[in-house]
């Protein structure tokens, strides 16, 4: 890759068809780890937990990470529309009043950074409310040609992926975050949810969704990112941060674990206090669905005879793979390794 990944990216702090088989788009590519059917989403019976990092489980819209390539585009209302175009029978225009006048879809999604390092903070929850992109595709009648799904995007950013997986019922254009229009730098008017993908691939401030034959290379992909960017699993510890000083006696560690739903989602997390020579399941109190975030705590009982520990954190997958320690870094698919953190006991 000729050029780091940051360089083109504007990171805020306060956050961070083929149917020649005749598919119809309703009973194209399902999801087996679909959560639900509702158009209401499933939520965790608890949403905070005082002295937890992340304390919440939705993360609030003004602290959720954001990047792009570029500012974000101002786009006024009568803008606020995309065309749906390329290799299908009917094209059509929608305006975001369109998508409102739909039978709406409500659910909790986690959205993570490909580039974020392991430990990362670029990782949020938040409640979505969108329209299924399939039924736009059946408006449309993609015809027998068609293989792609290219994403233009108001700030110059491009992006794609096969038409079948644009078939998955859990892929959404979402319009609100958190109850309310989706902000400016989140992407309104409308924005992508790719299920088990990198924020990479769930692109914002969508001005045109165009289907085509042939391979297609957006931004990211040509600079020597990943065409897939399925999210690899992760586990973060919230608290205690890096050389920390701590209490002997009772100390809660938190953090988040997230596979995207590709395994499966999140079956428990395990803590090491001894540089990995032990492991202990931590408590999972906030969970909902494989596609969002599972938040973790674990008690330690801090012995006043030590003078430093080394933390960490793995997560099991619900199809029983225990997440890598292998290190790699976050380019070009994302990074993986056991999150570590040292700290110092105070006697």
């Amino acid at each position: 890759m000729s050029m780091d990944r940051r360089s083109f990216l504007r990171v805020s702090a306060v956050s961070a068809a083929g149917m020649l088989l005749r598919i119809d788009p309703l009973k194209g590519k399902e999801s087996a780890k679909d959560p639900t059917e509702s158009t209401e989403p499933l939520k965790p019976k608890q949403l905070k937990r005082d002295g937890a990092r992340p304390e919440t489980w939705i993360t609030p819209n003004e602290t959720f990470y954001i990047q792009s390539i570029d500012e974000t585009p101002a786009i006024k209302e009568e803008k606020a529309r995309f065309a749906l175009t390329g290799m299908v029978e009917k094209e059509r225009r929608y305006h975001l009043n369109d998508l409102k006048a739909m039978k709406p879809v409500k659910e909790y999604r986690t959205l993570s950074c490909i580039g974020d390092p392991v430990g990362g903070r670029q990782i949020g929850n938040a409640e979505w409310t969108a329209v299924r992109l399939r039924d736009l595709l059946k408006e449309a009648k993609p015809i027998p040609e068609a293989k792609r799904v290219v994403f233009n995007c108001a700030d110059g950013y491009i992006t794609s992926f096969p038409l079948k997986d644009a078939l998955d019922k859990n892929m959404l254009l979402a319009y609100e975050m958190n109850g309310v229009q989706l902000p400016p730098d989140h992407g309104y008017p409308v924005r992508l949810l790719n299920p088990g993908k990198y924020g990479q691939k769930c692109p914002k401030w969508i001005v045109s969704i165009q289907l085509v034959k042939t391979e297609h290379r957006g931004f990211y992909e040509k600079r020597g990112w990943s065409d897939v960017a399925a999210v690899r699993t992760a586990t973060r510890v919230g608290l205690p941060s890096r050389l920390d000083r701590l209490p002997a006696g009772k100390y809660k560690i938190s953090g988040s674990a997230f596979d995207g739903g590709n395994y499966g989602g999140i079956e428990k997390v395990e803590v090491s206090v001894d540089s990995g020579a032990t492991w202990n399941d931590a408590t999972i109190w906030a969970s909902a669905s494989p596609l969002t975030w599972s938040l973790w705590e674990y008690e330690w009982e801090v012995e006043s005879a030590l003078k430093y520990a080394r933390i960490l954190a793995r997560a099991v997958t619900r199809d029983g793979k225990t997440q890598t320690d292998k290190v790699e870094h976050a380019g070009p698919e994302g990074a993986t390794g056991y999150h570590t953190v040292e700290v110092r006991i105070e006697s």
